[in-house]
């Protein structure tokens, strides 16, 4: 995935090329392709979309 300061990309494709087995991304992606959108951008400090889940950045300390 390609990443930058403020998040990174995942490609989605259209149609869509994979289901993700996570389905929480599942659904992501499924919302993307019904509205068209071929690239998601995943963003810890943009606007929350309803109907979306959130995914938390892992607590560094927890990991070590």
């Amino acid at each position: 995935m390609p990443t930058h300061d403020f998040g990174g990309f995942v490609f989605v494709g259209a149609p869509r090329y994979r289901i993700p087995v996570e389905n929480d991304l599942a659904s992501i992606f499924e919302a993307a392709e019904q509205a068209g959108i071929v690239w998601l951008k995943f963003d810890s400090e943009a606007d929350l979309l309803d109907g979306l889940p959130v995914f938390s950045a892992p607590d560094e300390d927890a990991m070590g």
